[in-house]
């Protein structure tokens, strides 16, 4: 039976086969919960290609641009800038997805970090709010300026135009 074991970890690459499930579990695990948190089911993002469908369209609003991941680390590159802007995350997290996804897809995951729609089109803040750590607040009195401006506005009647166009079919 040892001999078994041996020939099998000797053809398999022996301890690295575990390392590489972990990290695909942690993955998937990880694609679990940010469909959940993108408002889809989460076993979406299971299936093994459906997912990396699913996630597309989820971080990019086109699931067909899964595509890229069939170019060697193009897809990974794609995803993690998107997948990064979707969550409101900033650009070291965003490398992090690029080069090392097994490990922060499932912390993105986890964590408390909320879903902004594809691209991040819904996040209201500014890029360089997405990068800080730390934000620090001045309280200030607030005083009346001696300075005031004084505008005359006239107020007029609204005019009443019509236009007319005339349209004619080209031959």
């Amino acid at each position: 039976m040892e001999s078994a074991i041996g020939a099998y970890n000797m053809y398999t690459g022996g301890g690295n086969s575990m390392l590489q499930f972990l990290a695909v579990v942690a993955l998937y695990a990880g694609f679990y919960k940010i469909c959940e948190k993108a408002g889809t089911e989460g076993w979406r993002g299971v299936i093994p290609v459906y997912n990396y469908y699913k996630i597309f369209q989820i971080i990019t609003g086109n699931g067909l641009m899964f595509l890229l991941c069939f170019i060697p680390f193009v897809g990974n590159i794609v995803m993690g800038y998107f997948m990064a802007k979707a969550f409101g995350k900033g650009q070291g997290f965003m490398i992090g997805l690029m080069f090392l996804p097994f490990i922060f897809v499932p912390m993105l995951g986890f964590d408390d970090s909320r879903y902004y729609g594809p691209m991040g089109f819904g996040d209201p803040r500014t890029d360089e709010a997405r990068g800080a750590s730390t934000v620090s607040f001045q309280v200030t009195k607030n005083e009346p300026s001696e300075t005031t401006l004084d505008f005359d506005v006239e107020e007029s009647e609204p005019v009443e135009t019509t236009v007319d166009f005339d349209v004619k079919k080209n031959d």
